[in-house]
């Protein structure tokens, strides 16, 4: 069973709380959801022991022979954690969990402290 928690960005104050579970019980009453986002921890730690969360970009090492090193962001889709790549304008979709690739991501930031990380990558 995986551990359930959260940190919280705060666009207001341009912000990342770190381990912001007490805030969860908050979310719908005092902080009205458009106040702070809520992300949640996957479950998995990057190759380097680091927690991966929604909102996280991520480096994807090549899955095959010959493939270059993909730039990612992880997103809840529905039922699952899955990481939504755009590298050289090639969109995919792959399956955190199911693919088992947690120990093929490392961590280099989030989109909402490091959008120029997702720009143009051409």
């Amino acid at each position: 069973m995986r551990t359930i928690k959260f940190r919280a960005w705060n666009p207001q104050g341009k912000g990342m709380v770190e381990n912001a579970n007490h805030l969860v019980k908050f979310y719908n009453e005092d902080l009205a959801g458009d106040k702070v986002l809520l992300l949640q921890f996957t479950g998995l730690l990057d190759k380097n022991g680091k927690e991966i969360y929604e909102g996280d970009i991520v480096e994807l090492a090549p899955l095959r022979k010959g493939d270059s090193i993909c730039l990612c962001f992880i997103k809840y889709d529905g039922c699952s954690f899955e990481l939504f790549g755009v590298d050289n304008q090639i969109k995919y979709v792959r399956e955190l969990f199911v693919e088992n690739l947690s120990g093929s991501v490392k961590v280099i930031g989030n989109i909402y402290e490091n959008p120029e990380l997702l720009e143009d990558r051409k």
